[in-house]
This record gives structure tokens, C-alpha cells and sequence, in this order.
């Protein structure tokens, strides 16, 4: 199985996270744990629902689980919630248009000429 792209991977995490019940699931369960069932009534929704959601944000690594009890309590496991902040930081740093020695963005021969921008009177963003 090939490695999965830091592309693929922020694609991944926003497609797991983008559901707005999982949203708000993280929303509460940054106060700390909470099983199923209080999960269920802050959110509105069936505790069958919120097991499935639970299930893909477990296999994520987005929360982890413990038994305490009777009750499996649910938290969010940070480590996961750091490497996605260092890969979506990266994945969306923009950094400036390389330019060359012309002091032009694009890669075309115009630059031999003289650059499109000077020539056209433009800002070479066309």
C-alpha cells in the first residue's frame, strides 16, 4: 500500500471533519470525555448516529476510546489534531512567485524578450 500524499492526507481529515455533527462532536469533546450517550443528547441525534460518526473519527485517529465502567468514554487524541495543523500549515502556505533573474514570475520566453508585463503594460497576472 503506498504512503498516503500530505495532500491527500489534509483531504482526507477535512473530508472525516467537514460532517457538521462530527464538527460539533469535537466541539464537545474538547471539555473532555464523554460516552455515547452524552454525546447523544448535547447533540441531538441517536446514539446509533453517533457511533458511526465515532467509528470513522476513531479510525482517523481523531479520538481515542477508554472503558471506564459500564461505558466506553471518548476524547480527542491531540496528537492527531497537531500533525493535521502541521500538514494543513504547510499544505496551505502560500509563498511568493519565484522570479528570475528578470524579475519575472512566469516560466515563458517572454523573459528573453523582455517580460509580458512590461510589454503589455500589465502586472504579468494574465
Amino acid at each position: 500500500m503506498q504512503a498516503l500524499t500530505a495532500a491527500e492526507l489534509v483531504a482526507s481529515a477535512f473530508r472525516i471533519l467537514s460532517v457538521e455533527t462530527r464538527a460539533r462532536m469535537v466541539a464537545l469533546l474538547k471539555s473532555g470525555p464523554l460516552c455515547v450517550g452524552g454525546l447523544a443528547r448535547k447533540l441531538g441525534v441517536t446514539p446509533a448516529a453517533v457511533s458511526q460518526h465515532l467509528k470513522l473519527m476513531r479510525a482517523a485517529g481523531f479520538v481515542t476510546s477508554a472503558r471506564r465502567g459500564y461505558y466506553v468514554h471518548y476524547e480527542l487524541n491531540p496528537e492527531a489534531f497537531e500533525r493535521l495543523r502541521g500538514l494543513a500549515d504547510h499544505f496551505f502556505e502560500v509563498l511568493p512567485p519565484q522570479r528570475n533573474s528578470q524579475g519575472c514570475c512566469c516560466q515563458s520566453t517572454c523573459c528573453r524578450e523582455g517580460c509580458h508585463a512590461d510589454r503589455d503594460g500589465g502586472d504579468g497576472n494574465d
